[in-house]
């Protein structure tokens, strides 16, 4: 689990450092942002961590990336899950980065989980494939905060066990963050 939380620490520290030389502009008079980097705190009181980077590929839309992780651990029982995805969002206010948003998502999603006998092991992959709404305001300074849910469709390994397939709703998202 330590290795997990090391993995996307170091994930966070690239896409925070590396996209400000790979992605570097000017802003200019305009003051536009080009790329946008938010977490979900609330996520975390429920042993989750979620990440998402997202690049303007034009005034009407942008590409976002987002990878996540939780695990709990309750004596016998512990379970994890990782997570990685991507979404077009096109942006109504042609606008891209803030406003209201929609657009396509594809998602993977890594599960274990077991109770402390090599009996009871369950692990399993799912796809989800589905759509995205939200709204994202970027606040003076680059601040960002973003709202959001998705509706997919899930696909996966092992389903019988956990009994997760089919439509359904992901949550809602409030990510928290900085544009640049």
């Amino acid at each position: 689990m330590k290795k997990c939380i090391l993995a996307v620490f170091v994930l966070v520290m690239c896409l925070t450092v590396s996209p400000c030389s790979l992605f570097a502009y000017d802003k200019g008079a305009s003051n536009e942002y080009k790329n946008a980097l938010t977490l979900e705190p609330l996520g975390l009181l429920f042993g989750q961590f979620s990440a998402k980077y997202t690049i303007k590929l034009s005034d009407a839309n942008a590409l976002s990336i987002d990878a996540s992780y939780w695990g709990y651990n309750m004596g016998l029982w512990s379970s994890s899950a990782i997570g990685i995805g991507g979404s077009v969002d096109f942006f109504f206010q042609r606008n891209a980065l803030t406003g209201f948003y929609a657009g396509p998502a594809i998602n993977a999603l890594f599960f274990s989980s077991s109770t402390g006998t090599t009996s009871s092991n369950v692990s399993s992959t799912w796809i989800g494939i589905g759509g995205k709404i939200g709204y994202r305001w970027i606040l003076d300074g680059g601040m960002v905060i973003d709202v959001n849910t998705m509706l997919r469709y899930l696909i996966g390994t092992n389903t019988a066990a956990l009994n997760i397939n089919g439509f359904g709703i992901s949550g809602l998202g409030a990510g928290i963050g900085f544009a640049f």
